[in-house]
Order: structure tokens, then C-alpha cells, then sequence
């Protein structure tokens, strides 16, 4: 199963903070994949460093994740062709969007209001569930 996971969510999770940590040890526990594509990963590097955290630590956690298969890195012109349904209010959520329906996800994690009013996201033929941390968790026990 695919899931997306916002910057803030993914953030948190690497800096051990619950409930965020959960989420990612779930997604490990599971035969799950955090689906990302090139401007993600940017994003979430950008921002770590804007909270303190520096380059070495944040790439070197995004490639354990990789290197135990936990990381799905999709094509930027996959992301690109996707057509949405509705548009979020932020213009940076449309990233996490366009991946999940791109990638098939069925779950996008976040605490963004602006996406959360999206849940569940329709698409053309599926729908994406976009829950906060605790309630994914509940949705997977």
C-alpha cells in the first residue's frame, strides 16, 4: 500500500515526537511504501533545515528509509499529468495530491487544514482518505 505524508507529519516522525512516530513505524512494521517525488524530498530537506536539523541527518534518515525499500521515488512527469478534482487552498498541497493519485495511495497523512478539508479526495476513479496521524492509526489497527 502506498501513502503520502506531508512535510510536517514526516518531519515530526523522524524527530521521534508522537504521534507522528507511530505513523512511520507503522508504515516500516507494514509492507507499506511513503510515496515521494523529487520537489517531496526537497521540501522535506528544506524544511529540516529551517527547524535545525541538518542535511546529514535528514538525508541519512530518508536513505534508511529508502535502503530498507520503505520509499518510493516517483517521476516528476507522472505527477504532472495528474488532473485534479478539486484544487487545495495552498498551492504547495497540490504536490502531495497529485502524488497520491498518481501513485495510487490510499492514504495521504497530514495535519494541514487545508488538506484535511479535502478528505476523503475524489478522483476520477478512486478516492484518497487524508486523515490525520491518530486517525490513521485507528483506520490500521
Amino acid at each position: 500500500m502506498n501513502v503520502v505524508i506531508d512535510t510536517n507529519t514526516f518531519l515530526r516522525g523522524l524527530g521521534g515526537v508522537s504521534p507522528f512516530k507511530e505513523v512511520l513505524q507503522d508504515i516500516v512494521d507494514r509492507c507499506y511504501k511513503i510515496v515521494v517525488t523529487g520537489d517531496i524530498l526537497k521540501e522535506y530537506r528544506s524544511v529540516a533545515h529551517k527547524l535545525g536539523m541538518t542535511s546529514y541527518v535528514i538525508s541519512r534518515k530518508i536513505e534508511d528509509l529508502r535502503d530498507i525499500g520503505k520509499i518510493r521515488l516517483i517521476k516528476r512527469s507522472l505527477v504532472e499529468k495528474v488532473r485534479l478534482s478539486q484544487r487545495p487552498r495552498d498551492p504547495d498541497d497540490v504536490k502531495f495530491l497529485r502524488t497520491a493519485l498518481a501513485s495510487n495511495a490510499q492514504y495521504i497523512v497530514t495535519v494541514d487544514g487545508d488538506l484535511l478539508k479535502l478528505n476523503p479526495y475524489r478522483g476520477e476513479q478512486e478516492y484518497i482518505k487524508i486523515l490525520k496521524p491518530k486517525e490513521y492509526l485507528q483506520n490500521n489497527e
